[in-house]
């Protein structure tokens, strides 16, 4: 104890500190996000116009898919990926254009056009999904005006519908 203005203050407890982990939020996209962040560390190379080339080398979807499988999927590709993840059926808010489409032609379409990492592109659908957890470096929001028809995307198979 000791003296401090007229009054007695007991001293400090020193206690150990433990850390508890806490229960963090994650979105309807996290579990994607975090396939496709296992698949980039299978295939540390991204790649265009393929979902993989060779065994370094995977787009954000491939990377996606040898995040959960070590085989590639019987059939076709699209119909696989639908059935481990439906949530690539989801509309989302492209994060460039601002247009609305499905997760896997946004998913496409950041990987195919844009320089982009996938593992950013992972941390975007966090984002998006609502995930309360940290991210490295998500895509900034930068909406364009686009001048003439928007296409709204359809789900895969669909034939897309425009909008005035």
């Amino acid at each position: 104890m000791y003296r401090g203005d007229d009054f007695l203050i007991s001293e400090p407890r020193k206690t150990r500190l433990f850390l508890v982990p806490r229960r963090v939020e994650v979105g309807p996209y996290h579990r994607l996000a975090e396939a496709i962040r296992r698949g980039c560390l299978v295939h540390p190379k991204k790649v265009k116009e393929y979902f993989w080339r060779g065994e370094q080398w995977a787009c954000a979807l491939g990377a996606a898919w040898s995040g959960v499988a070590k085989e590639p999927p019987r059939g076709d590709i699209y119909d696989a990926l639908l059935s481990v993840f439906p949530e690539l059926g989801h509309f989302v808010t492209h994060p460039l254009t601002g247009e609305r489409a499905a997760a896997m032609q946004v998913l496409n379409n950041l990987n195919e056009q844009t320089r982009y990492s996938r593992e950013a592109v992972a941390d975007w659908l966090c984002v998006e999904g609502g995930c309360k957890h940290r991210v490295r470096r998500p895509i900034k929001m930068r909406r364009q005006k686009k001048a003439g028809v928007v296409v709204v995307a359809a789900r895969h198979g669909d034939s897309p519908q425009e909008a005035a």
